[in-house]
């Protein structure tokens, strides 16, 4: 896959001398796909702080050979098109990894956090939690309004706690897009990858089975993010494996106590 421009092909060397190997200590998250980690690039004269974000063989969603190479280039063509490519709060793509066994990307983004890590914490203020929520939101309103024919409205279908990245100021960032579909990416029901069709503890299966690019999937996922940031409640892989409500259900059975 060749890029013109300002994108960077890098090559997982650079990737891991961005991330002083990988270290625990600049892990950041896990996302639906992979893992996210910080990053620097250092130069002669100056330094630049970047998140590295990194796909790996899932585990506990449905993986075919390729699925990640179609993803990986699927971000790509979002993150460069002119539509989207400055909207503040979509992280801002560097460059890329595409070698056989190694695919990632680079954003050029100095990461505080993510939701997913300080939505249990008390420090993270209601002011801050409101702020993420508005920022958020408008985000969401101008991804489903992006249309470029012949295909639909862009939809992002995987949205989740963990791929919303904070910067020091606590703008919210989405990173990650592995199941998007519309704008300017080409439809996910006749296309790679399609199998998966959201994450755990964000998915409304109703919505799926009645149209599985419909926006109410992601004006769902987002209703879950907000119970998360009010609740102070993450679902986690460990509720995943004892099978315990989504946070939107113990929150319905919270009503009815």
């Amino acid at each position: 896959m060749e890029l013109g421009g300002d994108i960077h092909h890098l090559s997982y060397h650079d990737l891991a001398r961005f991330t002083d190997n990988f270290s625990e200590s600049n892990y950041l998250c896990h996302f639906q796909f992979g893992k996210i980690y910080r990053g620097k690039i250092v130069h002669a004269e100056s330094t630049l702080f970047v998140m590295v974000k990194i796909w790996e063989d899932s585990e506990i969603y449905c993986y075919k050979p390729g699925d990640n190479e179609y993803r990986l280039m699927d971000e790509v063509i979002l993150l460069r098109h002119p539509m989207v490519n400055n909207h503040p709060n979509l992280v801002k793509l560097y460059g890329y990894c595409y070698e056989v066994g190694h695919l990632g990307v680079v954003y050029d983004f100095d990461p505080f956090d993510s939701v997913y890590n300080l939505v249990p914490k008390d420090d993270f203020t209601w002011v801050q939690r409101i702020r993420v929520s508005l920022r958020f939101a408008s985000l969401l309103a101008f991804l489903h309004a992006v249309k470029s024919p012949p295909y639909k409205h862009l939809i992002v279908r995987n949205l989740d706690c963990a791929h919303i990245v904070l910067d020091k100021d606590y703008n919210p960032k989405l990173c990650d897009f592995g199941l998007v579909t519309g704008g300017m990416v080409p439809d996910r029901t006749i296309y790679k990858c399609h199998h998966v069709i959201g994450c755990y503890g964000y998915l409304d299966l109703a919505t799926h089975y009645q149209d599985n690019t419909s926006e109410k999937q992601d004006v769902f996922a987002f209703g879950n993010i907000l119970l998360s940031l009010i609740s102070k409640r993450v679902y986690t892989e460990q509720d995943r494996q004892n099978l315990a409500p989504y946070v939107c259900q113990w929150a319905y059975g919270k009503f009815f106590e």
